[in-house]
């Protein structure tokens, strides 16, 4: 009996070894549900974090493509009116180089009719 009495009290203490364990794991299970129970509401809350970014980034890229056009719109304007200086320039140019032509070309038929005005040279004898 004293064999019996001996595997009855290894089995009395496995037994409390046993439940200790599983009053453990059961314990850490329930850590464990709980931290999933976390998870899975930040898991939520980021979800709906990333459709505000979604939403922002949109707003971001609209606002960036409606700064483009616009800076584009204006380049042409400034272009347009920077060739419409460029060519009041040219044109003004031209009017000034025919008046400096015509000017010119008076200077030189003055000066002919003045030549043509003096008296003939002295005949070297």
């Amino acid at each position: 009996m004293e064999r019996g009495d001996e595997l009855m009290e290894l089995n009395r203490r496995e037994l409390e070894l046993n439940r200790a364990a599983a009053q453990r794991n059961t314990l850490a299970f329930e850590r464990v549900m709980a931290a999933l129970d976390r998870h899975e509401r930040l898991f939520e809350e980021s979800r709906g974090d990333r459709d505000d970014l979604k939403v922002f980034i949109r707003e971001i890229n609209l606002r960036a493509e409606k700064r483009a056009e616009e800076w584009a719109q204006r380049s042409d304007e400034l272009s347009a009116e920077q060739r419409a200086r460029t060519d009041a320039l040219v044109a003004k140019m031209n009017r000034v180089g025919e008046e400096v032509r015509a000017e010119s070309k008076a200077t030189r038929e003055a000066l002919v009719a003045l030549i043509d005005r003096l008296p003939p040279p002295a005949q070297a004898a």
